[in-house]
């Protein structure tokens, strides 16, 4: 349920400001003008009781690129940025290409391996 961020009951609340609203709605569609699929589409959410609220709900995004906008910038929204790669390695190498890491998980359907993205330097 997305709502304020007081409310006991709110799996999600208001991004920060009207200008974050505004940036976070505008990388989703950076990502769906050049060419990415947004599978869940966030943008335009509202809250009966909060009509100026900063909300934006949850957002999936597939078919992403490395060089496309939503990759390259840190949304700082409710917004998930997906990848695909061909191996696990390829997997490891974009993670350990991007300079953000505040939010990477590698799925896959082949046998379990334990390999993990070099550590960051902080």
């Amino acid at each position: 349920m997305i709502s304020s961020g007081t409310d006991p009951k709110a799996d999600l609340g208001p991004v920060v400001s009207t200008k974050a609203k505004e940036r976070v709605e505008r990388l989703i569609k950076s990502a769906e003008d050049q060419g990415a699929k947004i599978v869940l589409d966030g943008r335009g959410a509202s809250v009966s009781d909060y009509p100026k609220g900063n909300f934006v709900g949850p957002t999936i995004i597939t078919n992403v690129t490395p060089d496309m906008e939503c990759y390259t910038e840190e949304i700082f929204g409710p917004v998930l940025v997906c990848l695909n790669a061909d191996s696990l390695e390829e997997a490891i190498q974009l993670i350990n290409n991007n300079p953000y890491g505040n939010g990477t998980a590698i799925f896959t359907r082949s046998k379990p391996e334990v390999k993990y993205p070099k550590k960051r330097k902080a």
